[in-house]
């Protein structure tokens, strides 16, 4: 084997775009999951309920081999995201290759000779169930060779990488005749434990030996980024699904600079953008059912979007109903439709990484992560932001000069901080739901099919729920396959990028292109 050391709900139709210039031709894609549960995988059970599950599927009709069967091209292509806990399997030559056999087997007519595997460990699967804990196994969508573009361009290697960033993909969806410029980016999992490694993408070709008719690696390479392009009917229909709890109606920032918040305007006057959340969050974590600590973020409006067919008058936050607080479940369900507007309207959302107290001028300052696109951020220091306020402001801001600068705010659109926040835009300040099980009425979550790609609670945070799971599946090991799911979480975060999106009515709100947004609440959810 050479190693390069460069570096829906039912059937769905899917598109290959033709590389000759030749208009896209639909194509069916296979995509489904076998999750896998118990303390321990045995490869030999994970392939067995594979090929049950191919047997079914062909015998009923379903399993579709057609982008080799009518374009009479021997080369096809597949991509296995897998948990953690599934990281020998990938690494095993032998497994797969009976994976591969059993996916493409040598006596169908239109076998294919040479399949092309993008392989990547994850957090886990992305449960049907709003805010269970992530589940493992595997993830697979398989198709033409087009679904992986340049997939053996050098794009760098596990030494080449930036140490601190985990290798990633992105998976693009674009109507026919579209480019592909919108598309969501996973991160891979920290594997440090599993593998030695901070992270684990790789390619790897398998070619079917003419003598032995199995597949066999002939070509291998680490990839620190991988782009997965689908043309579908549906194009760039990416939605966020958001369990988070408004705390606050949208409050207008008075003085901010980078990705630092200053004051916000609350009744008319400026106060210090974290007084209101040091007044609510002891009140809200007094009120939650469960003591652990709660996340905040700051969801920023554009103010055109604020003010446009009064969008947020339907907000129900927690600062208006704490006297009469049911329970999250309850807070979820009054504000989840206007909270799932984040891709509609071009909004971004931002985790509170540090900011209250303080006197003078620190006083009540926020920090908000300034990252919206996977890529190194540039994050202001408090010092930094001061400095730069009194040069720029003289620190004399007063509502007359936010007005004044009100006309001169639009929507962001780069991944530096001094894009993040203005004077005139707006800020919700939101937390983090505790809904893990619960029945929402009237919000439709995840289906257990289509594209699903999610956040994954972070192992600090999630420690004490794992500890009491694993004593839970102690029984052995069971696999289920999931037919027309292809899943995938990560604890760092997903990442949405919309270029243009041509015909894409719903976000004829964004004003400005490409739109991006960091999401890392836990338990959030982008589907397709």
């Amino acid at each position: 084997m050479r190693r390069c050391l460069v570096a829906p709900l039912g059937f769905v139709r899917r598109y290959s775009q033709a590389s000759s210039g030749q208009q896209p031709h639909t194509t069916p894609l296979e995509y489904f999951s076998l999750i896998v549960k118990g303390k321990k995988t045995d490869p030999a059970i994970v392939t067995e309920e594979l090929r049950k599950f191919v047997k079914t599927r062909t015998q009923s009709g379903h399993w579709k081999q057609a982008w080799i069967a009518g374009s009479g091209k021997s080369r096809s292509a597949l991509v296995l995201l897998a948990s953690k806990d599934m990281a020998k399997c990938l690494e095993s030559h032998e497994f797969m290759s009976t994976f591969l056999e059993t996916v493409a087997p040598a006596e169908e007519s239109h076998r294919s000779a040479t399949i092309d595997v993008l392989a990547g460990l994850t957090d886990g699967l992305q449960p049907n169930e709003l805010g269970a804990r992530q589940q493992s196994g595997l993830s697979v969508l398989y198709g033409p060779e087009s679904i992986l573009p340049r997939i053996w361009e050098q794009n760098g290697d596990a030494d080449g990488r930036d140490v601190d960033r985990a290798a990633s993909i992105s998976v693009s969806a674009a109507y026919p005749d579209q480019p592909f410029n919108s598309h969501i980016t996973i991160p891979m999992a920290n594997t440090i434990f599993q593998n030695g490694r901070r992270s684990t993408l790789f390619a790897t070709r398998y070619e079917r030996s003419a003598s032995s008719g199995r597949f066999e690696a002939t070509l291998m390479q680490d990839k620190a980024h991988q782009d997965i392009e689908v043309v579908t009917d549906g194009g760039p229909r990416f939605t966020p699904q958001l369990p988070l709890i408004p705390l606050t109606p949208p409050r207008e920032i008075v003085a901010g600079l980078g990705n630092i918040v200053r004051q916000v305007l609350v009744d008319g006057r400026p106060q210090p953008a974290s007084k209101e959340l040091e007044d609510l969050i002891p009140r809200f974590l007094a009120q939650r059912q469960k003591s652990h600590a709660v996340g905040v973020w700051a969801v920023v409006v554009p103010p055109h979007v604020v003010k446009r067919d009064n969008a947020f008058a339907s907000i129900q936050p927690y600062s208006e109903h704490y006297e009469n607080f049911e329970s999250e479940k309850k807070m979820v369900e009054m504000n989840w439709e206007c909270l799932s507007r984040i891709g509609k309207h071009g909004l971004r959302i931002h985790k509170i990484l540090s900011g209250g107290g303080g006197w003078g001028v620190k006083q009540g300052l926020l920090s908000l992560d300034p990252e919206t696109s996977y890529s190194a951020p540039e994050q202001e220091g408090i010092d930094d932001f001061i400095r730069a306020f009194e040069a720029q402001y003289e620190m004399k801001l007063d509502s007359n000069k936010a007005l004044a600068d009100q006309d001169q705010t639009t929507t962001t659109t780069s991944s530096s901080s001094s894009d993040i926040v203005s004077p005139g835009s707006y800020l919700i300040f939101c937390a983090q739901a505790d809904v893990a099980g619960e029945d929402l009425d009237g919000v439709s979550t995840s289906e257990s099919r289509g594209w699903n790609f999610g956040v994954a609670e972070r192992h600090e945070d999630a420690w004490d729920r794992q500890v009491e799971e694993v004593v839970e599946e102690d029984a052995g090991p069971a696999v289920s396959a999931v037919p027309e799911a292809f899943t995938a979480m990560s604890a760092e975060g997903v990442y949405l990028n919309l270029g243009t999106p041509g015909e894409a009515k719903e976000h004829a709100a964004i004003s400005t292109f490409p739109y991006t947004t960091k999401i890392d609440v836990p338990h959030a959810i982008i589907s397709h």
